[in-house]
């Protein structure tokens, strides 16, 4: 019962965000909207904020598998975008009303996760490479995927991002794969000397 309630907490927002900003829209709001009362809604979230993150880490964090897959990188962010283009009017709401700055904050902290899951799941049977390479990895291909998400949002959600996505899985189909042999084969210490 509570994650239905939930998810009709997040429901409501996401309906009433197609219609209004997001700095507009209250507790009561949604509460009145979704037949709970306050506290229901604070039990499940601090705040709109916390419900916004929500909202965002349960798209992107959905369907990760173990990340042992390369074509999952790009699934995953497909996946996302799908959900941001079935709620158009909400995302744009809530970007337009939080600032980018936020949403970089909040779809950061689930890239790493994404990608963390991906490097490490290739550093198996004794095969490592250093935390300074894997972190330099992570950054680079979420600042990758997630720049081309962040432009697509601030252009309006108008440009056929499903052929960019499925283009950058072509594009970049065996990248990361190779990027982590090379961290592997030759670790940063190496570059030191």
């Amino acid at each position: 019962m509570p994650q239905f309630t939930k998810q009709a907490i997040i429901q409501s927002f996401l309906r009433i965000a197609e219609k209004k900003p997001v700095t507009k829209i209250t507790v009561r709001d949604i509460v009145d909207d979704c037949g709970v009362n306050r506290n229901t809604f604070y039990y499940h979230f601090q705040d709109i904020y916390a419900l916004i993150e929500e909202v965002i880490t349960n798209e992107m964090l959905r369907t990760v598998p173990d990340g042992t897959d390369s074509k999952y990188l790009t699934d995953v962010f497909t996946q996302t975008v799908l959900f941001m283009l079935e709620h158009k009017p909400a995302f744009l709401n809530i970007y337009r009303s939080v600032g980018r700055e936020v949403i970089e904050n909040m779809t950061q902290k689930n890239a790493t996760i994404i990608f963390s899951r991906y490097i490490d799941s290739k550093c198996t049977d004794g095969r490592t490479m250093s935390d300074e390479d894997r972190n330099i990895l992570i950054r680079f291909y979420m600042h990758a995927v997630l720049g081309i998400l962040y432009d697509w949002i601030s252009k309006g959600m108008t440009e056929d991002v499903r052929f960019i996505m499925k283009r950058l899985r072509v594009l970049m189909t065996g990248t990361a794969d190779r990027a982590i042999q090379n961290a592997i084969d030759h670790p940063a210490d190496e570059g030191r000397t």
